[in-house]
């Protein structure tokens, strides 16, 4: 006798299989009964996209279709440079046909880990706001979803994901066409996320005035880079902001969204350890490097202020989020006024943890051009350096102390309040990121 499946007429079959909540379900659903999967195969581009727009919502489609497609590419080394410019010219229209239930499953297995760092971002705003902002609204979020999908898609273009198979070629001037294809607000909001996700690396770093006598006082690369003697043997830096600074944040940042969340979540001192027991690729740059190379216009001789928004918005490519709110260019426009920079400002870094870049036209007046807000973003640029000269001459006695250590035989934890964790080199197996 027949089941209910499979006395389904096809019609009825094609509209359950519509209304999966995600490409996993979607998958299982359509694999349980032969009239599922006979339905499947008989409307599958307008089931994916369907399944699609219930999974991440219609506006972030296109986002998420460069995020999929980028995500495996399993073609020869010597055509990857062309594979990575077709992506860069697909159109930002989503393209149902142009879906594969595998890259939408592999979008349904990397979204839960960009869904966990937009909230969190999202929680930082508000918390950074000291109360000024309450709540992130939803088209708000989608722009703060949006870059994280733009830092995930370069990341599998341009990244490395810790296994050497896998290596790509630098393709530089494709890393250039990437961020060229952008405006300079939206350039900014892939800073914005850039930054945050060096602080779930950095965040709660040892200051040098208390010294450290703990590991939970750390977190993550910081603990393991600050602590293990044999990266102060190598000098591998955890604090400062210049490129070479951040090379080796930037190797693991580059492994993706998912690394880092499990960096996120990793607490214990010798799993943390583990995670960054990859040999280092010294000579690949990463994103940082990227935001430095065009940040100006060499042609414009005038601030910004200057220029009327329409004839700034006709140097660069349209926005590619279906956006009706200005807010993004509005608020770029009056932090870079004075500016013939285009993005990535030190002196805009607190704007960026309060998420200036993705909030909505509104916001800049009733909280931004606040004068009594100010304070939350302001930079004192002389104890701003006085500090950046403190940490790197703290970290630098700690590399000449770490290397005597290494010399002298010692491995393991060492801090300079506790020395009872070091273990003699016979016992130890180094990290090997050299």
């Amino acid at each position: 006798m027949a089941t209910w499946k499979e006395r389904l007429p096809t019609e009825v079959a094609q509209l359950i299989l519509c209304h999966a909540t995600d490409a996993k379900s979607l998958q299982s659903l359509a694999l349980s009964s032969s009239v599922f999967f006979r339905s499947f195969k008989g409307a599958r581009s307008i089931i994916l996209l369907a399944v699609l727009e219930n999974e991440v919502g219609q506006v972030m489609i296109p986002h998420a279709q460069h995020m999929a497609r980028s995500a495996n590419l399993q073609i020869p080394l010597y055509s990857i440079e062309e594979e990575v410019q077709e992506i860069l010219r697909e159109s930002r229209e989503a393209n149902s046909t142009l879906w594969t239930l595998q890259e939408a499953l592999e979008l349904s297995r990397l979204r839960p880990h960009l869904e966990y760092f937009a909230d969190r971002y999202a929680e930082s705003i508000c918390s950074a706001a000291k109360g000024g902002l309450t709540l992130i609204r939803q088209v708000e979020k989608d722009r703060i979803r949006c870059a994280f999908y733009r830092f995930q898609t370069y990341c599998n273009l341009f990244g490395l994901s810790g296994n050497t198979s896998n290596v790509r070629p630098d393709c530089q001037s494709r890393k250039e066409e990437f961020l060229d294809k952008l405006p300079p607000w939206e350039v900014e909001q892939l800073v914005s996320v850039h930054e945050y996700l060096l602080g779930i690396l950095s965040e709660g770093e040892c200051h040098p005035n208390r010294g450290c006598a703990c590991a939970d006082k750390c977190v993550a690369f910081n603990d393991v880079a600050e602590h293990d003697i044999e990266l102060g043997e190598l000098n591998v830096a955890w604090l400062g902001r210049s490129t070479n600074d951040l090379r080796y944040k930037e190797y693991f940042m580059s492994f993706g969204l998912e690394f880092l969340h499990k960096v996120d979540q990793t607490k214990d001192y010798d799993k943390r350890y583990a995670l960054f027991a990859i040999k280092y690729d010294s000579d690949r740059d990463f994103l940082s490097a990227s935001f430095e190379i065009e940040s100006t216009i060499e042609e414009v001789d005038k601030p910004l202020k200057d220029f009327a928004d329409n004839q700034i918005k006709g140097w660069f490519p349209a926005s590619s989020l279906a956006d009706t709110d200005d807010g993004p260019f509005e608020a770029w426009k009056w932090a870079y006024a004075d500016c013939h920079f285009l993005y990535d400002l030190t002196e805009f870094v607190r704007l960026r943890k309060l998420g200036y870049v993705f909030l909505d036209a509104d916001r800049l007046s009733s909280f931004f051009l606040n004068p009594g807000n100010a304070i939350l973003w302001s930079m004192n640029w002389d104890e701003y350096f006085a500090e950046q000269t403190q940490l790197q001459l703290f970290q630098h006695k700690s590399f000449e102390k770490r290397s005597e250590l290494w010399a002298s035989g010692w491995r393991g934890w060492w801090s300079e309040n506790d020395q009872s964790k070091m273990v003699w080199c016979t016992e130890w197996k180094g990290k090997g990121m050299s």
